[in-house]
């Protein structure tokens, strides 16, 4: 094998490509950054944002949704999956609103999707 069969760089991203990528990361991670560093005065004055004491709260508040994604163990990417591999047909019979969850609804909806069948749930 001559040294320039050993290589395919042939799907290899041009240089003018990769600039152009990483151009949009650096845009992508920026916006917000300078959104946030034009709100948080704004959010911290008394007169027009929250005030120093509700800002702290507001923090203390976004920490612990921040925490409390820890705890998904990785429960919703696995329900995106399942809903992507179950038939349409059955998709459509099950009709989950927001709300909270009792046993009954976990058990019907549990039963529905192994038997493939619609279930109709009151739980308002």
């Amino acid at each position: 094998m001559s040294p320039s069969e050993e290589h395919d760089f042939s799907r290899v991203a041009s240089a003018r490509r990769m600039a152009g990528h990483t151009l949009w990361n650096l845009v992508g991670m920026g916006v917000p950054m300078l959104a946030g560093a034009i709100a948080f005065p704004i959010m911290l004055s008394e007169r027009i944002g929250l005030g120093k004491e509700r800002l702290e709260v507001l923090g203390l508040v976004w920490m612990l949704v921040g925490f409390s994604s820890i705890f998904d163990l990785g429960l919703g990417r696995a329900l995106t999956k399942l809903s992507a591999m179950v038939d349409p047909e059955v998709r459509d019979a099950v009709d989950v609103r927001l709300g909270v969850a009792d046993d009954d609804l976990l058990e019907a909806l549990q039963q529905a999707g192994a038997e493939r069948r619609t279930v109709e749930i009151d739980y308002y």
